[in-house]
């Protein structure tokens, strides 16, 4: 019975993938980071209306105050995990 297949559980999957780090709250972090250097880049060198025709799952900005703002948001978000991680 040694040719049966494994089954892997998602989180395992998860952790056997190159893009796993260290942990959860170290991906996490390291996503949401890559998500933020994104819709920076998007929002400050395409533009707020280019950025919202190019996202799918990201707030629609109505203006750059709006897209700043979430923005901040992300930048504080991402700093408060990296906090409660030490």
């Amino acid at each position: 019975m040694d040719n049966e297949p494994v089954i892997m559980t998602k989180k395992e999957l998860v952790m056997n993938h190159e893009m796993f780090k260290k942990d959860f709250r170290t991906t996490t972090i390291e996503l949401l980071e890559n998500y933020y250097g994104d819709i920076n880049y998007m929002a400050t060198e395409a533009g707020i209306y280019e950025c919202n025709n190019m996202t799918n799952g990201t707030p629609e900005f109505f203006s750059n105050q709006e897209a700043n703002e979430y923005l901040q948001f992300l930048s504080t978000f991402i700093l408060a995990l990296k906090e409660d991680e030490s």
